[in-house]
């Protein structure tokens, strides 16, 4: 069905950053974003004109590390309803088994409906296990699948899913597709796992430990390159990232890939400036997890002897043009305008950049929301950014983005389309 979305400020986030002020979708796809008096020229008798009564109209978040199934059987588990676990053996050795289904499902369709209200349609979902495959796959196929899922498969553990199924889950299949591999080179700070330069404070030397050995990681990545999937790679620590990243880069030079690699290191909270440099260069994608920025203040401020505020390299982001992922916490549903305000709140910086380092700097949180993922993630074609032939998934918000300047102005999604309709409103 042809619908006319108008009366609105559509912040299109294509690469000129433009604004419209109307756009006409055809069943699931946006036909042309432009002017209202040219975009109602197209209208026919049987289109609906949708009027957005004077609010703000902004493409639909990513989140790339938020943990639902982790979340989950975290509630399952507290609440003792959980016996698919003391079945994992029998589970494991036939992964289309899934005991509980239904308890799972009730409780991830709670998740959903949040991560609706907060903005957020695409999720990629790390170490996807047997059991949590089988899980996105009966759900899929239950219908009430209504965000996009990307799993990525543990290579050392789980390889086998992606061996099985890589065929059928390449492209999306009611909302849930396979993306690529998983793979961990360190535990948590918290657990003293993390690969550091540095002693842990009070810790007389100790740095952490890795999980894999140079011959093996490289044979990871060489192996992603063959089979071109994506890898996202959790190194939260600077010595990780740098075996990581010379690895990578001495299997680049063999290789000879292009555009084939997009990888994502998660962490890099903890990661120092100039390896982080070294990424930009490489086109690896850091992403920053909000969580660790409030939750690990004190760790961090022992570990690196700066303020927290510091942590984010703003710097980088104005003087070498950097890409970033935002990640909101795992364990409290953070609106992810918050979460884009806290990353642009450096300490005074706000007062003293002029109005057009303003605007590029909410430019770029927002790339880190909606474009970027979607390149990352092999998605950009259909999402990111409202264009033509694009799906029509966008947010229709009561306030300019500018909003998140200032401490009082709260942004809040009134309502949400996927492919043109209708899924959530705060009505």
């Amino acid at each position: 069905m042809q619908k006319i979305f108008y009366n609105a400020r559509f912040l299109t986030m294509n690469d000129k950053f433009e604004t419209s002020d109307a756009m006409l979708v055809n069943d699931e796809s946006i036909v042309f974003v432009g002017e209202k008096q040219e975009v109602l020229q197209m209208k026919t008798d049987e289109t609906e004109l949708v009027d957005l009564k004077e609010k703000v109209v902004i493409p639909t978040f990513f989140d790339m590390n938020i943990g639902v199934y982790q979340r989950i059987e975290t509630v399952l588990k507290n609440a003792k309803k959980d016996r698919f676990i003391e079945k994992e053996a029998e589970n494991d050795e036939n992964y289309e088994k899934f005991e509980n289904f239904k308890l799972y499902e009730k409780e991830f369709l709670k998740i959903q409906t949040g991560l609706l209200k907060l903005g957020v349609t695409t999720i990629q979902e790390s170490i996807c296990s047997k059991q949590e495959f089988c899980f996105w796959k009966k759900i899929a196929e239950s219908g009430n699948l209504k965000i996009d899922v990307i799993g990525y498969v543990d290579f050392l553990r789980n390889k086998q899913i992606m061996d099985d199924n890589c065929r059928s889950f390449r492209k999306y299949k009611n909302h849930f597709r396979l993306g690529g591999y998983y793979i961990k080179l360190d535990g948590s700070i918290l657990e003293k796992k993390a690969w550091l330069k540095k002693p842990y404070p009070k810790e007389h030397g100790y740095l952490g430990y890795g999980e894999l050995g140079f011959e093996q990681l490289k044979f990871i990545i060489k192996t992603a390159f063959e089979e071109k999937k994506q890898l996202v790679v959790y190194a939260d620590g600077d010595r990780a990232v740098e075996e990581f990243l010379k690895c990578f880069e001495e299997q680049l030079e063999e290789s000879k890939v292009e555009d084939t690699y997009r990888p994502i290191i998660v962490g890099c909270n903890f990661v120092s400036r100039k390896l982080i440099q070294k990424m930009i260069k490489l086109k690896i994608t850091p992403n920053f997890e909000i969580d660790n920025l409030t939750d690990n203040a004190d760790i961090l401020k022992s570990y690196f002897g700066r303020k927290l505020k510091k942590m984010i390299p703003f710097s980088l982001i104005e003087k070498e043009n950097m890409k970033m992922l935002l990640s909101c916490n795992r364990d409290k549903d953070f609106n992810s305008f918050e979460v884009a305000s806290e990353m642009l709140k450096e300490k005074s910086t706000l007062k003293k950049v002029s109005k057009h380092k303003q605007a590029f700097l909410k430019e770029s949180v927002f790339e880190s929301l909606t474009t970027l993922p979607a390149y990352n993630c092999f998605d950009l074609e259909q999402k990111g950014s409202l264009e033509s032939g694009k799906k029509a998934n966008f947010l229709v918000i009561d306030k300019d983005i500018s909003a998140i300047f200032e401490n009082e102005n709260k942004i809040k999604v009134l309502s949400v389309y996927l492919d043109g309709e209708l899924v959530f409103s705060r009505k």
